[in-house]
C-alpha cells in the first residue's frame, strides 16, 4: 500500500473515539491513516486521522480517531443519539488514505 492509495471499506461499529470497519486490504496495526467517512443524513463528510488499534478475520480493522475535529465529534454525537433504538443500518464507507 503506497502512501496516497485509497481503500474503501465499511463501517461495522462507530463510536466517538474511533470505528471499526471491515476492508479488502490488510492494514497493520500502529499504522497512522487519513479517514474520511460520511454518516446517514449528515454532511459534509467526517475527515480525521486514525491510528489502526487492531485487526481481525475476515479484514476488520480498529481504528482509533486522532486530532478529531470538535465539529465532527459533535456530529457524531448527534448522530449516535438519533440512532439510539433503531435497527443498525448499513454501514458507512470509510476510504483512507
Amino acid at each position: 500500500l503506497g502512501p496516497a492509495e485509497e481503500i474503501v471499506g465499511e463501517s461495522i461499529n462507530l463510536s466517538e473515539g474511533g470505528m471499526a470497519l471491515r476492508t479488502s486490504v490488510a492494514l497493520e496495526t500502529g499504522r497512522l491513516v487519513r479517514l474520511s467517512f460520511c454518516l446517514p443524513s449528515f454532511s459534509p463528510p467526517i475527515e480525521t486521522q486514525a491510528e489502526v488499534t487492531w485487526t481481525g478475520n475476515g479484514g476488520s480493522v480498529g481504528m482509533r480517531f486522532v486530532n478529531m475535529p470538535a465539529a465532527a465529534l459533535f456530529q457524531i454525537k448527534e448522530w449516535a443519539l438519533q440512532e439510539l433504538g433503531k435497527p443498525t443500518p448499513a454501514g458507512a464507507v470509510a476510504c483512507c488514505v
